[in-house]
């Protein structure tokens, strides 16, 4: 048995991800993790998610705008460094991000 630690729920190994230390049903919440760079005093490294790809771009072409994000706070300079499903391990190609950013 291991912990989640997000939901801090007991799981079976076949149910949790080593990688990622959590259980596979927080993982579909939070499905895309997209690394992001920015420029700041301290911390310029920080990993944004969603359950949903376009959501996820909308966020960080938000946060790019505005220069603030709920979660990683103020920056600028803001850049992705990868996109990956977390479910299939698969980056996500920068060529579909950047079609995504065009449209919203």
């Amino acid at each position: 048995m291991r912990t989640c630690i997000n939901c801090d729920n007991k799981v079976e190994e076949k149910e949790y991800s080593d990688r990622y230390k959590t259980c596979i049903r927080c993982l579909k919440k939070e499905r895309f993790v997209m690394e992001i760079e920015y420029d700041n005093e301290g911390l310029g490294y920080n990993v944004l998610t969603d359950d949903n790809l376009h959501d996820l771009c909308k966020r960080f072409k938000l946060a790019k705008l505005t220069g603030f994000d709920t979660y990683i706070g103020s920056f600028t300079n803001l850049r992705i460094k990868s996109v990956e499903d977390v479910i299939t391990r698969e980056i996500i190609n920068p060529g579909i991000i950047e079609d995504i950013m065009e449209e919203l």
